[in-house]
């Protein structure tokens, strides 16, 4: 059986982890945070792409862009759903221990400390997720269409030019 005295430490340092985390997102180490993913998927294209496949036109440019969006957005919404399994997972490991604890007030600070720690890792992920300004999607939608299509026509330009 698990002591009340190492369930209120678990509890307390998470809670701990909160108040130095402040703003900052918690990240799970097997879950990227869904506003990384854009770049890894960048990268991921950049370096299977042959640059050497001859003269492309506007519309291979397009159709690659849009492929690598698609990408871009399915990886962020996988992100996701990582970091909220992992988060709810914790969760349920985490209000097992707070069962045993034998005082109901102690339980009932273990099980709230818990359901705190997990909202603000959902949290966490969603607004990585859907932050219009700094969320994966977001970024999918904006600054990786930008920078691919960029790399495309640099291709375009490399492979057509003198």
């Amino acid at each position: 059986m698990i002591s009340s005295r190492l369930v209120a430490r678990v509890v307390c340092a998470s809670l701990g982890f909160l108040v130095l985390a402040g703003t900052a997102r918690a990240q799970y180490e097997e879950c990227p945070l869904p506003q990384n993913i854009p770049v890894a998927v960048y990268d991921s294209i950049l370096a299977e792409a042959n640059t050497y496949f001859g003269d492309l036109s506007q519309k291979t440019c397009d159709s690659i862009v849009k492929t690598g969006v698609a990408t871009c957005k399915a990886q962020v919404k996988t992100a996701y759903k990582c970091g909220a399994k992992t988060a709810n997972s914790n969760y349920a490991i985490l209000v097992k221990q707070c069962a045993t604890l034998a005082d109901p007030m102690d339980r009932a600070n273990c099980k709230d400390g818990a359901k705190t720690l997990r909202d603000y890792n959902l949290n966490g992920y969603k607004a990585s997720m859907d932050d219009d300004a700094t969320g994966g999607l977001a970024i999918c939608d904006a600054e990786f269409v930008a920078a691919l299509n960029a790399e495309c026509m640099n291709i375009l330009v490399k492979v057509g030019g003198p």
